[in-house]
């Protein structure tokens, strides 16, 4: 499908990191370029641990920051460094998830097929992790249907943030991608 040369993949891990680093800026809620970034490593990765290593590294050492830095409050019954909360756990599942969406939806690289695997990708996450919300001990919600209904009510406001940041993110990553590769065939067969 795509030709792989050392570029590229550095083209990929530089896109990967930049986009991962956002995480670390003010922005709204939920507006982050993770899944984005995650479709991404999906379509470009086809070495299995790759595609899993460089997401969720990052996605663990922006975590981390967050977690001991800005989001430290939420933690009042831990001492210490935060390396792992619960809430990850379906954080993780979801972007697992997310890989294997991307890896077979992504295997025609079509636009369509990216906004595609982008919707379904902001649902399953929002989905997976208000599930885990739900289903976490210090819930306020309470462990029966009525109160995972309230779970994802309360969240729905989060979901436009979320679908705008992974529309973004996608777009970006993928239309960076094909401009530089543009650029890339361009100078090469310039060179030629």
């Amino acid at each position: 499908m795509h030709q792989k040369t050392s570029n590229t993949f550095l083209a990929v891990i530089i896109l990967i990191v930049g986009v991962l680093a956002f995480r670390l800026i003010p922005h709204m809620p939920n507006f982050t370029p993770v899944v984005g970034a995650t479709l991404f490593s999906a379509a470009f990765f086809k070495d299995k641990k790759w595609m899993m290593f460089v997401p969720f590294v990052l996605i663990f050492i922006g975590d981390f920051i967050i977690n001991n830095t800005i989001a430290r409050a939420y933690f009042t019954e831990e001492e210490g460094l935060i390396f792992f909360s619960n809430y990850m756990i379906y954080t993780f599942i979801s972007y697992a998830l997310i890989l294997a969406i991307g890896s077979t939806i992504l295997k025609n690289l079509l636009w369509k097929n990216v906004l595609l695997s982008q919707v379904i990708s902001t649902l399953l996450f929002f989905v997976v992790t208000n599930f885990g919300t739900w289903l976490h001990a210090t819930s306020l919600y309470t462990k029966d249907f009525s109160g995972l209904l309230s779970c994802y009510i309360a969240a729905l406001p989060f979901l436009n943030n979320a679908f705008l940041g992974d529309l973004i993110s996608t777009t970006v990553l993928f239309g960076s991608y094909f401009a530089i590769s543009y650029w890339w065939s361009a100078r090469s067969a310039a060179e030629a």
